[in-house]
Formats: C-alpha cells, sequence, structure tokens
C-alpha cells in the first residue's frame, strides 16, 4: 500500500491527524491539570483566611489550640494539625494521609515559608499546606492542613480518557472516511492506469468516464483525446503504407510482366516493343514520382525546426510558372497577383504552390489556368482555378486524401503518371503551418484556396 497513492495519501493523513490528536490530548490534559491546581489553590486560599482567623482568635481568647484546630476541621475535613518547634507533632485532627510529605514541607519551609504541594501517591491525590504563625514576631508554630483530593482528580482522568477515547473512536471513523473518499478520488486513476496498460500492449481500452469538473477529469479527457488520436494516426499509418506498398507492387508487376514477355518470347513486332518499352517508362516514372512524394511527405513530418523568412509571394509565383512553361505547352496561366510579402517557410509555401500549379496542368482540360494572390482583408489568399474533366462521386470531395487519383486518358501510353500524395501532402504543409487548404467545386471548375 505504502507505493500507492492512496497509501501514501491514507498514511500522511493518519499520521497528521494522530499527531493532531496527540497534541490536543497533551494540551486539555494540561489544561485539566492547571484547573484542577488553581481550584484547589483556591479552596486553600479561602482555607487559610478562615483558619488564621480561628487561631488569631484563639490566642486573643487564649483559648486551648484543640478548639480552633477542631474549628478549621469542620470546614476543612481532612488532617489538621499545628506542628511546634523541633517539627513535633503534639496536637492532630482528622486522618493523616502522607506524613513524610509533613516532614519534607516543614524543612523546606524552614518556619518562614507558606507552602502547598500536590502529589500522586499511589492511588491517592494528596494536597499538603504549611502556613507558619506568629503573634508578635514570635514564632507559634506550623499550622498543616493535609487534604484527599482522590475523587476530583480521578474525575480529571476520567475526562482525559473520555476524551482520549472519543478522539480514537473519531480517528477510526475519520480513517473509514478518508478512505472511502481516497477510493473514490484515485478509483479514476486507477482505472486510467488500468486502460493506458492496456492501451500500451495493444489490447482494447475503453474511454475513461470522469464526471468531477477537477483535474482529474482535465486528465482523463486529455488521455481519452490522445488515444482517440494515436488509433486514428495508427490507423492512417496502416492505411497510408498499405496504400503505398500497393502503389508500389502495381507498376513493378507491369514491369516485371513486359520484361518477361520482352525476354521469353521471339519474334516481336516493333510496335509492341515500343508500347511495351514506354509502358515499361511510365511505370518507372509513376514508381519514381511515387518515392518522391514519399520521401517529401517523410521530410515533412520528420524536420520541425524550419526557418521561417520573408517572401516575396508574387516573386516566388512567377518564378514557378517560369519553371513550368516547357509543361505547359498549349496551357496559358493567367494572373492577376498582388505584390504581398509573408514571414513563412519558403519551401513550404513553394512545395505547395508547386503542386497545386502540376496538379491544374495535368487535370485541367482547358487552356486556362487561373492564378490569383489577394488580400480579404482578414486573411492574405492564394487562389488556382482551371476547368475539371469528370470526376468520380467517391472521390469527389476526398481530393486531399492520400492515394486519391483518378485518370480520364483512354491511351495507357498516355495515362498520366500519378502518386495521389500530391494534394494531399499540401493539405498536411498547411496543417503544419496553421493555414487553411479548402477547393471548391462551381459548375465545371475546380478551385483550390489557400489562406496564410
Amino acid at each position: 500500500m505504502k507505493k500507492t497513492l492512496k497509501g501514501r495519501l491514507l498514511k500522511r493523513i493518519v499520521l497528521t491527524t494522530i499527531l493532531i490528536n496527540l497534541f490536543l490530548t497533551i494540551l486539555i490534559s494540561f489544561y485539566l491539570s492547571n484547573k484542577l491546581k488553581k481550584d484547589i489553590i483556591k479552596d486553600y486560599e479561602k482555607i487559610k483566611i478562615t483558619s488564621l482567623n480561628f487561631m488569631n482568635e484563639a490566642v486573643i481568647k487564649e483559648e486551648s489550640v484543640w478548639k480552633a484546630l477542631s474549628k478549621i476541621y469542620n470546614i476543612n475535613k481532612g488532617f489538621v494539625t499545628i506542628v511546634q518547634e523541633n517539627n513535633i507533632i503534639n496536637q492532630t485532627i482528622g486522618e493523616l494521609l502522607n506524613e513524610k510529605e509533613i516532614h519534607n514541607i516543614l524543612v523546606e519551609s524552614n518556619n518562614i515559608k507558606s507552602i502547598i504541594t500536590m502529589k500522586k501517591v499511589n492511588k491517592d491525590y494528596i494536597v499538603t499546606f504549611n502556613y507558619p504563625i506568629y503573634k508578635d514576631n514570635n514564632y507559634l508554630g506550623n499550622l498543616i492542613i493535609q487534604n484527599s483530593y482522590k475523587d476530583k482528580y480521578n474525575d480529571v482522568i476520567q475526562l482525559i480518557q473520555i476524551i482520549s477515547l472519543g478522539q480514537v473512536v473519531l480517528l477510526i471513523m475519520l480513517i473509514i472516511i478518508i478512505n472511502v473518499i481516497i477510493n473514490k478520488t484515485v478509483k479514476p486513476i486507477l482505472d486510467l492506469s488500468t486502460s493506458m496498460n492496456k492501451f500500451i500492449n495493444k489490447e482494447e481500452a475503453e474511454d475513461i468516464e470522469v464526471n468531477t469538473n477537477d483535474e482529474i477529469s482535465l486528465l482523463a479527457n486529455s488521455y481519452n483525446i490522445m488515444k482517440a488520436e494515436i488509433i486514428k494516426s495508427e490507423k492512417n499509418q496502416r492505411e497510408f503504407f498499405n496504400n503505398a506498398t500497393h502503389e508500389l507492387k502495381t507498376p513493378i508487376t507491369s514491369i516485371s510482366a513486359y520484361a518477361q514477355i520482352l525476354r521469353d518470347i521471339n519474334n516481336i513486332d516493333d510496335d509492341f516493343i515500343k508500347r511495351s518499352s514506354n509502358r515499361i517508362v511510365l511505370e518507372c516514372n509513376k514508381m519514381i514520382s511515387l518515392v518522391e512524394k514519399l520521401l517529401e511527405l517523410s521530410r515533412g513530418k520528420l524536420y520541425y525546426n524550419k526557418i521561417k523568412e520573408k517572401v516575396n509571394v508574387k516573386m516566388l509565383i512567377l518564378n514557378l510558372i517560369k519553371e513550368f512553361e516547357i509543361r505547359l505547352k498549349d496551357k496559358v496561366i493567367v494572373t492577376n497577383i498582388d505584390n504581398i510579402e509573408l514571414e513563412l517557410v519558403r519551401e513550404d509555401v513553394k512545395t505547395i504552390f508547386s503542386n497545386l500549379i502540376d496538379n491544374s496542368i495535368k487535370y485541367g482540360v482547358d487552356k486556362e489556368i487561373y492564378i490569383s494572390l489577394y488580400d480579404d482583408n482578414k486573411n492574405k489568399v492564394f487562389e488556382i482555378k482551371n476547368k475539371m474533366g469528370n470526376i468520380p462521386k467517391e472521390i469527389k470531395y476526398r481530393l486531399l486524401d492520400p492515394f486519391i487519383k483518378y485518370n480520364n486518358i483512354k491511351e495507357k501510353e498516355k495515362e498520366i503518371t500519378t502518386s495521389g500524395l500530391g494534394l494531399y501532402i499540401c493539405n498536411e504543409i498547411s496543417k503544419e503551418n496553421g493555414w487553411n487548404l479548402n477547393y471548391y467545386i462551381e459548375d465545371d471548375y475546380i478551385r483550390f484556396r489557400l489562406e496564410f
């Protein structure tokens, strides 16, 4: 238990409670003992005044000491005596409780000091009082009064025991209540730990529900979100690499098939050799393109510490258009570009622009490609628009997912070389930089919009 959070909490709370109860018990005991002593002193102050009056009256009236002692006994009901010189006890009344304590107090008093002592002797609590009596500076003797306060002392002890017993009962109840509270508090943590262990071991782990609206609830919610994201990420990774494997396997299979035909069959006509060669080159280009996109995507995922710089976005677009001039052939890029500078990662925005322009060249069915760059008062916006062909419904609204591609080319030799990763890479880079990439299909046109 000591190694668990519950054990440590319970141990510390119990230890703290015991120390507090012990301190309170000592404090209460000290207070009750002091109160008893003060009450005894008050009693003896009254007894002293009355007793001195009786003794003075007896001296004045020249009455016997016995008569004064009798009066003192009647109000005190304890042992009373006058001890004269040489500490000789002559006349007493009442039961002597502790002769030794009387001798000790007489020695300490030395016929000068008034002393009161309180001592527990065996099961009794004995109070001894001494008061030297003088008349005209002549020593007459020591008035000694000795009483048992056993009942009052036992009452105090009994009260302390009841309080201590009450504290023990309260401590046990407190431990039970604290244990229940701690169990309720740590249960979500234990459930969280169990779920984490299952999740780590690839077992099915349920979400943790905590409705306490505290730190544990926030932790559980964060864990649930993290778990869901990891599961989603793992699923996407599996799908991604399954698709990548399939995409790599397809051109390899085609290349292998054509190569075997060229190797094993004699007297193949030149037209078939040409078509086979073109097909092999096409499939190789597909593989090259796919590997390049995978490496590009990998770099985008692995390198987070990219350096931002001030980039003239207008000049970047114009330079890219020049790079694509050879591939444009009969197509024309129509631009409406404002002069805008932004602080961003040059390679990231260049990759997005290149992929979007390349996409328009490949799939545009009309001559014109429209590119614009402007400020809409909220964001800086890059847009590229082209007329599109027929896009199947199953992929029409999933163009930003990985491995989404479609060729509307009937002649296999003219099939567009594509990996289906270009737009996905653009979207991932946009999200990584906090940008927003969307596309809109309007009549026969598709428009991609990138907001910085």
